[in-house]
Order: C-alpha cells, then sequence, then structure tokens
C-alpha cells in the first residue's frame, strides 16, 4: 500500500479551506 500524502493533502486544504471561507463569509455578512 502505498502512501499518498498529496491526496490526503489536497482533501485537508479544500475542506479548511471551505470552512474558513464559510466563517469568513458569515462574520462579513453579520451571522
Amino acid at each position: 500500500m502505498r502512501r499518498k500524502p498529496d491526496l490526503v493533502f489536497t482533501l485537508v486544504v479544500i475542506l479548511g479551506f471551505g470552512v474558513v471561507a464559510t466563517g469568513y463569509a458569515q462574520s462579513v455578512m453579520g451571522y
């Protein structure tokens, strides 16, 4: 079983960016 750090890293980055973007949008919109 080969390691796939790039796949896991990409998934974590996308998930983290989504959470940050959602929090930033809510903060800007006043929610």
